[in-house]
């Protein structure tokens, strides 16, 4: 880690593993509102050379020197110090004054040090030139390390750029205050920097005090969504569900798309490695790193939920549940992940549970992705057994089902919890896999519009879950959630892989009567086998392992067929067929090979994306049975 010393303006290199042995401080800002640049590291680094040049010895420019500022156009200096620049003469003020007070340093980084050296610190952090951006390997460490390095500082000072100085008290904490509306809080790099930093003071635009993070949590909490408790830290950020820390940052922007997910890794405690350029993609691959941390079922309740489900009064009768809900129109696809942090600008109230021992059930103990979509166990409810009422008709119910995720709320001092809507997957899988799609209901008569809302989530009663009828028909099962985005977008990227045949498959096959044999054909360097597949005078032979599709890891799959082999499982003697030949790289659907005219044989990928397992998934259609 890389520290501006405040007094001397030289920078000093400390391990970041130890960064509890030293005392600094550090700087959270927005970038220049009225499009001034930021002085950068390599700018900063010119003007230390310069003034130790010049004070060592008040000779000419050197040539080393003049031709590292000429070849920087990124170096953003004032038109005098172009001139000075060209001129055979040093500038008046180097060597005779500090190299902070050179008025190349912005005021940013002027004020910053003067405020911290005021306070007692030695050391700032500023990350616009405390970093090396022309240093990708720098910019990514960096981009790893920033919530631990304003959790582990000292001080933390938040300077407000259109934050006026305050003539009293009263304006910083009226709702209606500069402060109330300045940037720094709709800026999704400084959620982070809110919360990690233990003692955080806020400075306004000439640099005068507005009040510590402690003093003014009633009125962040009112602007940010966030428990003073977790701002004071007498709670961890942590405690928050995914869905709750997710909120906070709904409201946020960044410039770039991809900083919207990057901007949060510290928030969560996960890596992953920037791809500028992959544009929403980012918040898809944040989300699978969150859920294999977490397993937090709340990364899925996001959208709008719908007004609570209660048991009916014992005096009422044998009323449906539902009965004052309007009916709705249609439904349509959801998606599984958020598109967006904004997605979850409802999910405040949603906590997280690991287990209900009421119910019955435990927070799911493994998730994978697969082709089909993502694989876990959830308790599963038909919808019929909660809507059974006039607002629907039995017909519109056949395929929904409700999936009770491992999430609560709370409702006039009443438990409820939180459920998926699903519905089966319009075209089986061959290999008998269990796919549900996250679905939408459109309520009302008409077109989607205003007086349409989109349900996405059911909100039910602890009560209405404890009814004899619905715990009746409540079955925790092993299923696979896809939704669209599912297969278009590259949730899983194969890597050096080496992949086997599944045990389900291996006994499926069986099952319909063949004889199978996987073996390993390959090397440590070329991962390769061999499924050889024979029933009757039917012989197939497949071989499948690592390999290059461009620029990428794929696994491929050859198909071929061999002539009759007698009581042999495959003849090595005589000729094979190739029938043909796929790669999976990112989007693995379903391969099918035609093997004859009354027989399909079908191929899938299963991935275990934390041990970068594959399997290879077999099943035998036949023709009359599509």
């Amino acid at each position: 880690m890389r520290l501006l010393h405040t007094t001397r303006g030289e920078f000093c290199e400390f391990d970041d593993e130890r960064l509890e042995e030293v005392r600094y401080a550090v700087l959270s800002h927005m970038y220049s509102w009225n499009k001034e640049p930021e002085l950068s590291y390599k700018a900063f680094r010119i003007i230390q050379e310069d003034h130790r040049y010049y004070s060592a010895s008040p000779a000419p420019l050197s040539p080393t020197t003049t031709d590292l500022r000429l070849s920087s156009p990124s170096l953003h200096v004032t038109h005098s110090w172009s001139s000075a620049i060209s001129s055979s003469s040093p500038p008046p003020f180097l060597g005779t004054t500090g190299i902070l007070d050179d008025p190349r340093v912005s005021p940013k980084i002027q004020e910053a040090c003067r405020i911290a050296r005021t306070d007692n610190y030695d050391y700032i952090w500023i990350n616009t030139c405390c970093v090396n951006d022309d240093s990708t390997l720098e910019s990514t460490e960096s981009l790893y390390a920033t919530f631990r390095r304003f959790s582990k500082a000292s001080i933390c000072y938040a300077y407000l750029a259109d934050v006026p100085d305050p003539m009293d008290d009263s304006p910083v904490r009226s709702s209606g205050s500069p402060f109330h509306y300045s940037r720094w809080f709709n800026r999704g790099w400084t959620l982070q920097e809110l919360i990690a930093p233990k003692h955080l003071v806020f400075v306004s635009q000439n640099w005068v005090r507005l009040g510590t993070k402690e003093e003014l949590a009633e009125i962040i909490s009112d602007i940010t969504g966030i428990d003073e408790d977790i701002l004071t830290h007498r709670k961890h950020y942590s405690d928050a569900s995914v869905a709750r820390r997710m909120s906070w940052a709904s409201r946020r922007r960044t410039t770039r798309v991809e900083d919207e997910a990057y901007s949060l890794m510290g928030l969560f405690g996960v890596t992953m490695q920037p791809m500028y350029g992959e544009g929403h993609q980012a918040f898809f691959r944040l989300q699978q790193e969150i859920l294999m941390r977490t397993q937090d079922q709340s990364l899925f309740a996001w959208g709008t939920r719908s007004p609570p489900l209660q048991s009916p009064p014992a005096d009422v009768g044998p009323s449906p549940p539902f009965a004052g809900f309007p009916p709705f129109h249609d439904t349509q696809d959801s998606t599984l992940f958020a598109r967006s942090t904004s997605d979850f600008a409802n999910s405040r109230a949603v906590g997280r549970m690991s287990h209900d021992p009421v119910l019955g059930f435990r927070l799911a103990h493994q998730y994978v992705f697969t082709p089909y979509g993502l694989r876990t166990q959830l308790p599963i409810i038909p919808l019929r057994s909660l809507l059974d009422g006039p607002a629907v008709k039995p017909a519109d119910l056949a395929s929904l089902h409700v999936a009770i995720l491992a999430c609560r709320l709370t409702f006039d001092g009443a438990r409820h919890f939180v459920a998926l809507l699903l519905s089966h997957d319009q075209e089986p899988s061959p290999f008998g896999i269990n796919v549900l799609i996250p679905k939408v209901l459109r309520l009302g008569s008409g077109p989607s519009g205003p007086e349409c809302p989109h349900i996405r989530l059911l909100t039910i009663s602890e009560s209405l879950l404890l009814s004899h009828a619905v715990r009746q028909s409540m079955r925790t099962q092993t299923v696979h959630l896809s939704s669209p985005d599912y297969v278009s977008e590259s949730i899983v990227t194969v890597k050096t892989t080496m992949a086997s045949l599944s045990q389900r498959s291996y006994k499926r096959l069986q099952d319909r009567g063949y004889a199978v044999q996987d073996e390993n054909i390959g090397s440590l360097w070329f991962p390769l086998r061999r499924l050889c597949l024979s029933k009757g005078d039917v012989v197939f032979e497949v071989e499948y392992g690592s390999t290059r599709h461009g620029e990428e890891a794929a696994v491929q799959l050859i198909v071929k067929k061999c002539p009759p082999p007698g009581r042999e499982l495959v003849s090595r003697v005589a000729p094979l067929v190739e029938l043909g030949s796929t790669h999976w790289v990112h989007s693995w659907r379903l391969t099918e090979f035609h093997l004859k005219d009354t027989l399909i044989l079908s191929f899938g990928l299963e991935c275990l994306p934390m041990s970068r397992l594959y399997y290879l998934n077999v099943d035998e259609t036949a023709v009359d049975e599509v």
